[in-house]
Parts: C-alpha cells; sequence; structure tokens
C-alpha cells in the first residue's frame, strides 16, 4: 500500500491506523482493476462504491471492493 498518511491530519491517520487493510485507495482499486482512477471516482459519486474521505482522500472498504471486485471479474474487467 502506499504512503496513504502524506496529507491526513493527525486524528483521521488515528482513525485508520488500526485497521488500514480494511480500506483500499481509488489508486490502488483502479490499477487491480485495469482501469482509470476517475471511473473509480465517478463510481463512487454515483454511488455504486460506499466510500468514506479522510484527509481528501477517497477510501473503499476492502469488503466492499472484493464484492465490486468478484462482480466485476465475472463481467469480463480485466484484474491483475
Amino acid at each position: 500500500m502506499q504512503d496513504f498518511k502524506a496529507g491526513l491530519k493527525e486524528q483521521d491517520i488515528e482513525k485508520l491506523e488500526f485497521n488500514t487493510k480494511q480500506w483500499v485507495l481509488v489508486s490502488e482499486a483502479a490499477k487491480m482493476l485495469s482501469i482509470s482512477p476517475f471511473t473509480i471516482r465517478r463510481w463512487l459519486r454515483e454511488g455504486l462504491l460506499e466510500s468514506k474521505k479522510f484527509g481528501g482522500r477517497w477510501f473503499i472498504p476492502k469488503e466492499v471492493f472484493d464484492k465490486h471486485l468478484l462482480k466485476s471479474n465475472n463481467s469480463g474487467v480485466k484484474n491483475e
């Protein structure tokens, strides 16, 4: 996982510190799905994926992402 703490407020870091493995960054999700981060952000705006914003960055709950990823794999989205 890239250093997502850069730019986060101290209280936001504390909230995420205990469970960082349970969140996926937009950039990570896009890379895993072989699609543009803009597409992921559009899905977030459209409410297609649950997300939380911490310190100006969007995080997707890993459980939600995994469900979406499995669904996407069944519909032909390339996964690396």
